[in-house]
């Protein structure tokens, strides 16, 4: 059994802790200050507590290992990151949407500051995918170092910088194009655009009947170097 703490107005005392279930890891607040959130690993679930008498409220249902968390700049949307999806939450109601397939492990999420873009860092797929908040949509997901884990985003919104572990790097995103500025790993690159196109076939087979289009030499083709918003 995991225990919140809550902190009183008193310099450096905390009050009584909040009982929740075992397994939460991470924690996000509204921008509005009355709700809290934590994921709960054990329940597959996120619990939100009203901050206004420290009360946790009924689970929310997410996906499997909830980990990762943002909450939109307008406090309508919590984004959670589960083993290999996001799922939104609305915050109004305290209750999940769909879920947003993305890559694998999401260790950490960011949002740009005029809240219309998520990114989740996937750590076991060496990517980062864009969301698109006004449509809850996953953008083709962008190629960075060896096991991304950490992110940030610039004041100003232009550039996304991502730490990878592995790697001991740091990639820059330019977020207006979703195009990173570092050199190209063609050794893995075609098995993560052979699984990219399997992953998006299977989740939209209708949209694959005829195959994605060749391109000048005959071959079957993704393209995900470069996206547009």
């Amino acid at each position: 059994m995991a225990l919140t703490h809550e902190i009183s107005d008193r310099p450096h005392s905390a009050g009584s802790p909040i009982v929740l279930a075992k397994g939460g890891q991470s924690i996000a607040v509204t921008p509005n200050g009355k709700t809290v959130y934590v994921p709960i690993i054990s329940l597959k679930a996120v619990i939100p507590i009203r901050t206004a008498n420290n009360t946790a409220l009924p689970p929310i249902p997410v996906g499997d290992e909830p980990f990762a968390m943002v909450v939109t700049p307008n406090g309508r949307t919590v984004y959670v990151g589960n083993a290999n999806s996001v799922t939104p939450i609305r915050v109004s109601t305290n209750s999940s949407l769909a879920d947003i397939l993305v890559g694998n492990q999401p260790a950490r999420m960011v949002i740009t500051p005029d809240g219309r873009t998520v990114y989740t860092v996937n750590a076991a797929d060496n990517t980062v995918t864009p969301i698109r908040v006004s449509t809850n949509t996953a953008r083709l997901p962008i190629p960075v170092g060896g096991f991304p884990n950490s992110a940030a985003i610039t004041p100003d919104g232009k550039t996304l910088y991502v730490g990878n572990l592995n790697d001991a790097t740091v990639t820059p995103i330019h977020v207006r194009q979703n195009s990173c500025r570092h050199r190209r790993h063609p050794e893995w690159q075609d098995g993560l655009r052979l699984q990219l196109r399997r992953r998006h076939r299977h989740a939209h087979p209708h949209r694959h009947q005829h195959g994605p289009p060749a391109d000048s030499g005959g071959r079957r083709a993704l393209r995900y170097g470069r996206h547009t918003q």
